[in-house]
């Protein structure tokens, strides 16, 4: 006599399932909000900084961890889509720099302009500073609230500097 399989045994087959079929398809693997490994080479973003994993934000009272936040953001972004990168050159950590794009689409300029990422003036020289007043205008993602900026420690009253 067969067994009839129980809504959870359906349950746990079908999530692990989905996830095999996601690793699979995954063009690009998320490590953080500003890097991503893709056919086993690591790509720092260039031109941009995001909050660290771990890195607390605060919304109306409430903490979150926006570095978490940013790297959900970049994953649903990039979805299953080709990612295309192209080097500008090798950090300290031996990460290959680089622009990267989806469809088409700068990377840098998505992550600033959601304020999920700031621009990173030191080695962007502002070109992603109109994205950023927009996104800190529109109080997008870590605008929304108080934190420290990625790269500055610093924070101002509600305002990032």
């Amino acid at each position: 006599m067969a067994m009839k399989p129980n809504k959870f045994s359906c349950y746990l087959v079908s999530a692990l399932l989905l996830s095999i079929v996601a690793n699979v398809s995954q063009a690009a693997d998320v490590i953080d909000g500003d890097t991503i490994k893709q056919d086993g080479t690591t790509y720092r973003l260039w031109g941009l900084d995001a909050p660290e994993i771990g890195q607390q934000c605060e919304y109306r009272d409430n903490y979150y961890d926006c570095g978490e936040l940013a790297k959900m953001g970049l994953t649903a972004f990039l979805g299953d889509d080709a990612v295309t990168c192209e080097k500008v050159n090798t950090d300290r950590y031996k990460r290959l720099v680089a622009r990267c794009a989806v469809e088409g689409l700068d990377i840098g300029s998505w992550l600033v302009s959601n304020g999920l990422a700031v621009d990173y003036p030191r080695y962007s020289k502002g070109y992603y500073k109109t994205e950023q007043d927009a996104a800190e205008e529109g109080e997008k993602g870590i605008w929304s609230g108080t934190s420290r900026c990625p790269g500055s420690g610093e924070k101002k009253g509600g305002k990032h500097v």
